[in-house]
């Protein structure tokens, strides 16, 4: 992560939520995981459309990451949309699937054990 994206976590685990929140905002410019460190402040400040929005520019920018799918798929539950919930969590689990698959490959094409 950026330099800005480890200050906005810092930040926001003192508890200096406004201070971490610009700060997070800037490093989801150019690093897109800051975005889930964005969704988090925004929970923590109870504003769970903004949080969406977060979680949600994060999926767009990065479709293949599995935090922020799982992430945005509790979200989503908590909101009560349940089909949106469905949809992420159920693609997060894929995408375990399909790492667990290429790891088990990447392990018996190397002839190590798996475990």
């Amino acid at each position: 992560p950026s330099h800005l994206t480890s200050k906005g976590v810092n930040l926001a685990d003192m508890g200096k939520l406004a201070e971490a929140l610009q700060v997070s905002r800037a490093a989801a410019q150019s690093d897109a995981l800051a975005w889930l460190n964005v969704s988090r402040i925004c929970r923590q400040q109870g504003d769970q459309a903004k949080a969406r929005e977060a979680l949600e520019n994060c999926v767009d920018v990065l479709p293949q990451n599995i935090l922020a799918r799982n992430s945005l798929n509790m979200l989503l539950y908590d909101l009560g949309d349940v089909q949106g919930a469905l949809h992420h969590g159920l693609r997060a689990l894929q995408l375990k699937d399909q790492k667990s698959c290429r790891e088990f490959a990447a392990h018996a094409g190397a002839g190590k054990p798996v475990g």
